[in-house]
């Protein structure tokens, strides 16, 4: 299993100094020889509250396909704030019997002390009905310099003969060892993902994986998770032609494909509940295809209640679609199966999607992987004369021979079918259609998908007063994380939305606030009415800005002593347009600014019509990273950006 715990990193300063035999008497062999030979831990403030002397996982298939897993870390804690250090964890479900539980501590001055007191089990999470389970041990009394070791051995049933493992333990890591051991004639097949990792060596038909110095960078805003810099080790092995085990052993995606088809056989059902349903929901819709789809899918997303019941098989089997729409509750393949069944009972088609929407490149072409994915999407094949409208364009994939898919996750309430989750952007997934089926790449860079657009108009008073309209409408993953904010609590939305417009306009009062949460084309509408009354002395007042707030949706970070890359979690557009009437005989007109780099552009243009001034200004934003070596052109296009959206006039007559 995976620990996502996300930490920071250390760049050890440190000496060897070995601890004395008797300090370390009382430990196993193994880490024995880790504490005989652990570095100091020094007098200085750590970068890192703890190190990882050795994160360890031993396989070992069994003849009938089950796997012996032992789990070793060694940690040394650095900061009398690293008491997690005394935590060991070990990840687990149902199929999962487990042999051993310990762990001992070694102080910096003292003996070592075996754990005692029984072990904790705990549920993940306690809004899933799952069988997924993590064993807790502590140990007390860890301070600065501690030594902490845990190990814990299971027996583990899997459903497929494979092993994804994830190196990444929260603290940098001094030596990773992943080792695998096979009954003769098995064949093993392996990938690194996001980064070249080293061969196996060999002992004794034992093949070990080992990777040194895995540093630990502190997660930075407008930076990329340390989870997802982490490598990924992902294995599958197979028994010699004739032999059958439990688990399944999957050579190729096709093959996949048609495991998880048998698994999920008939769950698509259309019953007389789910027909009758689904009419009800197209003779409220508006007429065409994707129009219906998108009422149906809304149905599903909206109707349908978020739960997870996942034990055993059922983490990877959808409940029947008819006892999903009986209950109105399930999770993501559940809800995803009643969405399919409902429009096959509108004779439309339909793929499942497997993707994960938590982790990046978790997918390998080569081995085939069930555990790559963690969330359930559907296709919907788009006839070729059925024209796309914008408003499903950013949900649109091309999937080899069943051509182009519209992607609808009926999971996430606060994202409008036709565009898709932040999560999901640029994610591999994998469409299971039979002998068809083929991995896809979800797009992710669109700057239209994602766009902002602000619409002011405003009047200038003879006695310099200004009554304006401000409507701002949000898409895509803009609109869904507004959509979020505002169906937590509408009443600290409208709060938190006034006192921004208050700070901006000291002088103004809010004289109306209306948002319309979910337009047709999913948008996010927010509409506000304001009068700000005249400033005392006009001519020393501050300047009307024209494009108030223009950069407020483009995150900017210190860039001084940054050493990692700035990375935006997706494209976006931000578009403003201004018309001030009552400006005849005031400001000059302002002039234009256009600038352009490596994936953005900027610009503002201006326009006099009698009494009325019209302004608009743009941004657009398709590169989403900037390593440090390229901060200057992100400083240029901050500056840029800045610059075009600053032009303001004054309210003096």
């Amino acid at each position: 299993m995976i620990d996502r715990r996300i930490g920071t990193s250390w760049i050890w300063l440190a000496i060897l100094v070995p601890l004395t035999v008797s300090e370390a008497a009382r430990l196993p062999d193994w880490a024995k020889r880790i504490a005989d030979t652990a570095p100091e831990y020094g007098d200085t403030v750590p970068e890192h509250p703890s190190r990882v002397l050795l994160s360890e996982i031993s396989l070992i298939v069994q003849q009938d396909g089950k796997l012996r897993v032992r789990r070793r870390t060694a940690t040394q804690a650095l900061s009398w704030i690293a008491a997690d250090v005394g935590l060991g964890v070990f990840h687990f479900d149902e199929d999962t019997e487990i042999l051993r539980s310990r762990g001992w501590h070694l102080p910096a001055e003292g003996k070592a002390k075996k754990s005692s007191g029984a072990a904790m089990d705990l549920s993940l999470d306690d809004a899933f009905l799952s069988d997924q389970k993590v064993r807790f041990i502590g140990l007390d009394g860890v301070e600065k310099g501690s030594l902490v070791f845990f190990e814990f051995e299971a027996i583990e049933e899997p459903e497929q003969l494979a092993h994804l493992e994830l190196f990444h333990e929260g603290a940098p890591i001094e030596v990773a060892r992943l080792t695998l051991q096979t009954p003769p004639d098995w064949s093993v097949r392996y990938a690194w993902l996001r980064n070249l990792g080293p061969e196996p060596s060999v002992r004794e038909g034992v093949r070990i994986w080992e990777l040194r110095h895995l540093e630990m960078t502190e997660p930075e805003e407008l930076g990329q998770s340390p989870v997802d810099r982490a490598p990924i080790l992902l294995l599958s092995f197979s028994p010699p032609p004739g032999i059958e085990v439990g688990p399944a052993s999957i050579p190729d995606w096709i093959s996949l494909a048609h495991w998880y088809e048998e698994l999920a056989a008939g769950r698509e059902a259309v019953t007389p509940e789910i027909a009758e349903t689904a009419r009800q929901v197209l003779d409220l819709s508006d007429a065409g295809f994707l129009p219906g789809v998108r009422s149906t899918g809304v149905y599903v997303r909206d109707q349908v209640r978020y739960v997870a019941k996942e034990i055993g098989i059922g983490g990877y089997r959808p409940h029947a679609a008819g006892q999903v729409l009986h209950q109105l509750y399930g999770d993501c393949k559940d809800k995803g199966t009643l969405f399919r069944s409902m429009l096959a009972a509108e004779g439309r088609e339909s793929y499942p999607i497997l993707i994960n929407t938590s982790l990046s490149d978790t997918v390998s072409e080569e081995v085939p992987y069930l555990g790559s994915f963690n969330h359930f999407v559907v296709g919907v094949p788009v006839p070729e004369e059925i024209p796309v409208p914008a408003a499903f364009r950013p949900a649109m994939i091309e999937a080899g021979e069943l051509g182009p898919l519209l992607v609808v996750d009926t999971t996430d309430e606060y994202t409008s079918v036709g565009y898709l989750p932040e999560g999901l952007a640029g994610k591999t997934g994998f469409v299971i259609a039979g002998d068809e089926s083929t991995l896809v790449d979800l797009p992710a860079i669109d700057t239209e998908a994602n766009r902002i657009e602000k619409e002011l108009e405003a009047e200038i008073r003879p006695d310099s007063s200004v009554t304006l309209r401000l409507e701002t409408v949000r898409y895509g993953v803009p609109a869904a994380a507004t959509r979020y904010a505002y169906r937590q609590s509408v009443r600290e939305y409208r709060e938190r939305a006034e006192r921004t417009l208050l700070q901006r306009w000291p002088q103004g009062t809010v004289k109306d606030f209306a948002v319309v949460d979910e337009t047709e084309d999913g948008g996010f509408i927010e509409t506000v009415k304001m009068e700000i009354g005249a400033p005392p002395d006009p001519e020393t007042a501050e300047l009307f800005q024209l494009f108030p707030g223009a950069l407020a949706d483009l995150p900017r970070v210190p860039l001084g002593r940054r050493e990692t890359a700035v990375k935006y979690g997706h494209a976006i557009t931000l578009r403003f347009e201004t018309t001030i009437r009552g400006f005849a005989s005031r400001s000059a007109t302002p002039g234009g600014d256009d600038k352009e780099g490596d994936g953005w552009s900027t610009g503002s243009s201006f326009e006099r019509d009698g009494d009325a001034l019209q302004g608009k200004w743009e941004m657009t934003l398709s590169r989403l990273r900037f390593e440090p070596d390229e901060f200057r052109e992100l400083k240029r296009m901050w500056s840029s950006a800045r610059r075009s959206s600053s032009a303001a006039i004054s309210l003096a007559p």
